[in-house]
């Protein structure tokens, strides 16, 4: 099975490293807090006493047969790699606390790597997923000078963000994890629950500060990946706020995937199986220095920003290439109207008028795709629950030339609720082919007690009106000719965000009441509620040859 297959390539990957290096060894450090961290450190040559190397580190929950393994990678580069089980997982000690104790054990590892006598004092950090979220975490507290480059793959800067998107709890994607792969992982649930307000300073810890950042990075994000919103935010952080001596020297690529292989089948053109090799490429060229030569040595000749630009899986799709730019392109962001006759029109509806329905918490709209990790994801077709009563859906008149869109996505809504103190409101963006296929591209939910973005929650009044303004955050997606842009509108998507009692209680309260709550959607020249799309002329994203 695939289990199996992973571990025998573990094995035959350390006895590779056994043979052709100074290694594998096993260490176990101690932090400034007597905690023993499981660490494997391997040189490139055997024997060698006398010669001393960078170290590429990477610090993982997942195991030395894990992701850990990438960072030997660079082994053959002659480099020394250095990996390490986080606290509380896998072989070390300690407990894991949600990645509050990173910046300190990755501090206290170096401090060690540079006591050895085959370290030259460099270190080069690399990580994916959560061991990339390990080394964004460090910028939240003083730089570490030793750092000098990183390599981050599908990892969040926008940690309360991808945990509470719009003020809800993200339920599959947290509760999944903490309690598949971390030892009392259901007390972990219960921690985060306990922080549901987006000022509550506990995220001030995992949050990064780019006035620390003093080292260049290369990222590899994904369009339907979990953390796509935070690794946009690391990228624009590094190349946009860092300090000035790093600022506009990191590169990111953006394929369509990230963590979401299950969408490889989506995105056939110009890929290998939804990826292509250019994300791994930059990686090694950033750690061996030639993106810093003069001239640069670039892989393929790409510029900073790279990314695929997606369409529909069909023959003659408008989509589907990748291109490379300085910078993300600037949009022009054009509002789409909501109607009360479930159109979406370019210009707003002029008579007031709501369409209501009834959300049951008990029977909540069923998640169908998106960017999930724990349950199916991608860009799965929505026709199912579209036919529910508790789901509006919006849609335009057939396109006659491409719509490119490339950037930011929000939906203003000006909703109000009849008989509750609080609610949910969900949006999706979807595809609408010829055959009436209706294929996901984001979506996005708002917690109502969390609208304002404010320390306390505020209950909603029963019959006002309020705007609330949902993130979708973001895509590179061109509509085909034949084709139309649907919005549908609800209350719930569960499991991939916690389902909403309608009570006002919070995550920590065990209460199991619920309420049906009578929400309605406002549409008037007053209540413009509207999808706004980053539109683009094709020439800002032109094709370019990358494999």
């Amino acid at each position: 099975n695939l289990q199996e297959e992973h571990n025998m390539a573990a094995i035959l990957a350390s006895l590779l490293v056994a043979t052709l290096s100074g290694g594998p060894n096993i260490e176990y450090i101690v932090t400034r807090d007597e905690v023993r961290l499981h660490t494997v450190w391997s040189t490139p040559e055997l024997g060698n006493k006398t010669k001393k190397f960078t170290t590429v580190m990477d610090r993982s929950p997942y195991g030395s047969v894990g992701t850990e393994l990438t960072a030997d990678l660079f082994l053959p580069f002659g480099f020394a790699t250095v990996t390490q089980d986080f606290r509380g997982t896998k072989l070390s000690g300690g407990k894991f606390n949600l990645w509050r104790s990173s910046h300190n054990d990755t501090e206290d590892t170096i401090h060690w790597i540079k006591a050895q006598p085959w370290s030259n004092g460099e270190v080069y950090i690399m990580g994916a997923s959560a061991d990339g979220i390990a080394a964004l975490v460090m910028a939240a507290d003083k730089p570490i000078p030793e750092i000098k480059k990183q390599w981050i793959i599908w990892a969040t800067a926008a940690p309360y963000e991808d945990v509470y998107p719009g003020g809800a709890y993200r339920n599959a994607l947290i509760t999944g994890w903490l309690e598949h792969y971390i030892p009392d992982g259901k007390d972990y649930v219960n921690t985060v629950h306990e922080h549901e307000s987006p000022l509550d300073p506990w995220w001030n810890s995992v949050t990064p500060n780019w006035d620390n950042i003093q080292a260049p990075g290369v990222f590899w994000a994904g369009w339907n990946d979990i953390f796509l919103n935070g690794d946009l935010a690391a990228f624009n952080g590094f190349y946009h706020k860092s300090r000035s001596s790093v600022r506009n020297n990191s590169w990111i690529v953006v394929d369509p995937l990230g963590h979401c292989q299950d969408a490889a089948k989506y995105y056939r053109p110009h890929t290998f199986d939804g990826r292509n090799t250019i994300a791994v490429e930059l990686g090694i060229a950033h750690f061996l220095g030639d993106l810093e030569k003069n001239p640069p040595k670039v892989p393929q000749n790409v510029k900073r920003v790279t990314f695929y630009v997606m369409g529909s899986d069909e023959f003659g799709s408008s989509g589907n290439w990748w291109t490379t730019l300085d910078d993300f392109p600037t949009p022009k962001y054009t509002d789409f109207y909501l109607h009360s006759n479930h159109q979406l029109l370019n210009l707003p509806q002029y008579k007031e008028s709501s369409l209501s329905f009834d959300f049951d918490p008990v029977h909540p709209v069923p998640t169908v795709g998106g960017s999930n990790l724990e349950i199916p994801c991608g860009p799965k077709d929505q026709q199912e629950v579209e036919k529910r009563d508790d789901v509006l859906t919006f849609t335009s008149a057939k396109l006659v030339t491409p719509l490119a869109v490339t950037g930011s996505l929000t939906v203003t809504l000006f909703v109000s609720s009849a008989n509750v103190n609080d609610t949910d409101w969900t949006v999706k963006l979807t595809d609408v082919y010829p055959n009436g296929e209706s294929h996901l591209i984001q979506d996005g939910i708002v917690r109502m007690r969390w609208r304002n973005r404010k320390a306390q929650p505020e209950p909603i009044e029963p019959g006002v009106v309020e705007k609330v303004e949902v993130s979708l955050w973001a895509t590179s997606y061109v509509f085909s000719p034949g084709h139309s842009v649907r919005v549908s509108v609800s209350s719930s998507n569960f499991p991939r965000f916690s389902v909403n009692p309608n009570t006002g209680l919070p995550l920590t309260n065990p209460s199991t009441e619920t309420i049906i709550a009578k929400n309605s959607l406002h549409m008037s020249l007053n209540y413009e509620s509207k999808l706004t799309l980053p539109v683009v002329q094709l020439s800002q994203i032109p094709k370019a040859k990358i494999i």
